[in-house]
């Protein structure tokens, strides 16, 4: 099989999200941040996979591109915390300081894209597990590129 000339490219943009994920434990839902990918760069060290459950037990979804894998990049607040407590979770409070983590690692906030997408017909924001997820902004490491 041929390999895609994007191939390379796939995961070196990253999408930043506010997704409601529900808190089994605390039985409560979360607007946590979220990536569609593994980032590369000093972020790295506080993305954890998580997997999270369904908001509802009745949640079905008919959008091809749904992908049934319930596992999230979700970022956390300390290196080391534990990705089933919530506390522990990035959420959409903390958006300003992810943007300074951000801009003081030297990441590229494509701010023009992330606003070409935001105000197109396309839906960067999916259906993954709530059909609510929504993009915050798209970003890359200046050595993945």
């Amino acid at each position: 099989m041929e390999e895609s000339p994007f191939e390379k490219y796939q995961h070196k943009t990253v999408v930043l999200y506010v997704e409601p994920l529900l808190d089994t434990y605390n039985k409560t839902y979360i607007s946590a941040l979220t990536f569609n990918a593994m980032p590369e760069g000093p972020i790295a060290n506080l993305v954890r996979l998580y997997n999270s459950p369904n908001l509802s037990p009745f949640q079905t979804f008919t959008n091809v591109s749904y992908n049934s894998n319930n596992c999230t990049y979700i970022i956390m607040k300390y290196p080391n915390g534990n990705k089933s407590n919530s506390k522990n979770w990035m959420t959409s409070d903390d958006i300003p300081a992810v943007f300074s983590f951000l801009e003081a690692n030297n990441y590229k906030i494509n701010f023009s894209l992330s606003k070409l997408i935001n105000h197109s017909q396309v839906n960067l924001g999916g259906v993954k597990h709530s059909g609510n997820r929504r993009m915050v902004c798209m970003f890359s490491f200046p050595n993945s590129l």
